[in-house]
């Protein structure tokens, strides 16, 4: 498990790396294929670890171990491939929404009914753009909230790069307005 691991660092090291220079910012591809090899090593060195685990367990009970290794070997290389395709399917489709209501004692008669839809952690830049953008404001408007809470890590990326990509930001749509906080990373960029 010591290569999926040296491998994984290796690609971590790459994001990490681009929170600081942005320059895969600018190429939204590739920044997507490193996101995706990165978490495909990180999934194979858990189930690289699981598998070693199973296999301590399993081999006391399964006298062919060569064939153990090979089902164990595959299922890894399976259940690697599905995560990260699963992953990447769902990291470019976009959030759902989820309804959440809270029941608040002596709350206003009213706040009966009050509709806040909250976004948070867009991460706007790298892999997330304007079609990814307006996407999300078509959930917020179709929501047709009372207020609008965007809380924190919209930006992964320099002002000036992301300025047309997060204007889209300015189309939410609420009743009573909006109200905006920062996160940490919209203090990584200059």
């Amino acid at each position: 498990w010591l290569i999926p691991l040296i491998i994984a660092l290796f690609f971590f090291g790459m994001e990490i790396l681009d929170l600081r220079t942005t320059f895969l910012q600018t190429y939204p591809a590739l920044k997507l294929l490193i996101s995706a090899t990165t978490g495909a090593f990180f999934c194979a060195l858990f189930f690289v670890m699981a598998s070693d685990l199973l296999f301590i367990i399993a081999r006391h009970f399964i006298d062919n171990q060569a064939a153990l290794k090979t089902s164990l070997f595959s299922l890894i290389l399976i259940a690697t491939f599905a995560s990260t395709v699963i992953g990447v399917v769902q990291a470019t489709a976009g959030p759902k929404l989820k309804e959440v209501n809270i029941a608040i004692k002596n709350l206003p008669p009213a706040f009966e009914g009050y509709k806040i839809v909250q976004v948070s952690d867009l991460h706007i830049g790298g892999t997330i753009r304007k079609p990814y953008v307006q996407n999300v404001v078509n959930i917020v408007n179709s929501a047709d909230a009372d207020l609008v809470a965007l809380t924190g890590d919209f930006a992964d990326g320099k002002v000036a790069d992301l300025k047309n990509d997060s204007a889209l930001l300015a189309d939410m749509k609420s009743k009573d307005g909006g109200y905006f906080v920062t996160g940490n990373h919209e203090y990584y960029h200059d």
